[in-house]
This record gives C-alpha cells, structure tokens and sequence, in this order.
C-alpha cells in the first residue's frame, strides 16, 4: 500500500486473542492503493470461513443473505 504524506487512523488491540491481535484503520480518503491489491473477499472463502467459524461470526453474502458457519 502507498501512503500520501500526512495519513491518518488509529490503531488498538482486539478484544479476541487475549491482547495479541492488533487491529488498523485507515481513513479512505488519506491512503492510495496500488492497483495490484487483491479484489474483494468472497463469502465462500476459506480462509474467511474459518475465521467466521473461530469466532462464532455471521456472514452476509449476496442479495441480503446471511449465515454462520
């Protein structure tokens, strides 16, 4: 990711992971990214599902569709 000068967020531990999981955000409009980024993150993913699972998460797919794996 390209940083403009001057960006800005904040940055805490999560509540999960009994203080091991640090969590960033970043204000859209001070960060470019570079177009070679990966694209959206799919409701089937795997990687995605195991975390929904880990973490007792519901996921909102396409037309309004939730679930929780």
């Amino acid at each position: 990711m390209i940083y403009q000068e001057g960006y800005a967020g904040i940055r805490y531990l999560s509540r999960f992971g009994e203080g091991d999981w640090e969590c960033w955000a970043l204000f859209a409009d001070r960060v470019i990214a570079t177009p070679n980024l990966p694209h959206d993150i799919l409701p089937n993913d795997p990687h995605l599902l195991e975390v929904a699972r880990t973490f007792k998460l519901t996921i909102e797919g396409p037309k309004g569709h939730y679930s929780r794996p």
